[in-house]
């Protein structure tokens, strides 16, 4: 879990992996919960309140921090300024090795607690859970890649047919 929340108690996950390859949307257990070409796993916040508090974003496996960002304001998105150019918004890139990468987007603006170069332990904190770039809500998104394709952490396998997902709905749709 790359937030320090319990899925269903203070947090949810809000989109999976798009795994339709083409105009449509589809996440892994094919239903959708996700939008066209999204490329993570959204894990969000009840609340804004929770991200002014502070909720520790962490490092989902072992790795070398490659890319930071740091400086993009909360919530500038939803309140109509662009991010383009910057949809992450905050964010680190871990290198994990044989091909393998974790990036972590819309971080609390001046939170990011990493440099590059820094060698991360699984569970090692890297900032806070923000509203950053192109975020309508406060919430981590999480992308795993390999060789710089995404992978679905639900799927790794990446098949045609749907997955079985055990997963409950966990919070409000936004």
């Amino acid at each position: 879990m790359p937030v320090e929340c319990t899925l269903g108690q203070d947090c949810y996950i809000q989109n999976y992996v798009d795994r339709d390859p083409g105009p449509g949307a589809r996440d892994a257990g094919c239903g959708g919960l996700t939008y066209d070409r999204h490329k993570g796993t959204d894990f969000a916040l009840l609340t804004e309140a929770q991200m002014q508090a502070g909720v520790q974003v962490i490092a989902a496996a072992p790795g070398r921090v490659i890319a930071t960002r740091d400086g993009e304001p909360d919530g500038a998105y939803a309140s109509g300024q662009t991010a383009a150019g910057k949809e992450c918004g905050n964010g680190i890139v871990i290198d994990l090795g044989h091909g393998w990468q974790t990036q972590y987007c819309h971080l609390r603006d001046g939170s990011i607690s990493v440099t590059r170069g820094d060698q991360v332990a699984a569970g090692a904190p890297l900032g806070l859970v923000g509203q950053s770039g192109k975020a309508e809500f406060p919430h981590l998104h999480l992308s795993l890649r390999h060789d710089d394709t995404v992978i679905d952490p639900f799927d790794p396998v990446m098949q045609d047919g749907c997955a079985p997902m055990r997963r409950k709905r966990s919070g409000p749709i936004r």
